[in-house]
């Protein structure tokens, strides 16, 4: 489940273009979310940057918001900050960067 959760987020937030694939981080996402029972933050993290990649914002924020919700549930803070950042940008229409 890492490895698919990590190769959707490169996938979808790489800063070099030639690297990144949205349908692919889409399905790579979809699979650690279904495996997670979407009870893992990061892997509905990676999905919402693959919607948004895609173009598909609003549910991209609704499921950084989703993504928020069980990081809070699961006291990690540090990526609930940055959930909350995430939500926002996709609301706006922005895609995520990772460097």
């Amino acid at each position: 489940m890492a490895l698919l959760n990590r190769a959707a987020w490169i996938l979808a937030t790489a800063i070099d273009p030639r690297a990144r694939d949205g349908a692919r981080a889409l399905a790579f996402a979809e699979h650690a979310v279904t495996l997670t029972l979407r009870q893992d933050a990061a892997s509905l993290d990676s999905l919402g940057a693959a919607l948004a990649e895609l173009g598909k914002f609003d549910a991209a924020a609704a499921t950084a918001r989703e993504a928020l919700a069980v990081a809070r549930l699961q006291g990690n803070m540090d990526l609930s900050r940055d959930l909350e950042l995430r939500a926002a940008l996709y609301a706006r229409g922005e895609r995520f960067r990772d460097r």
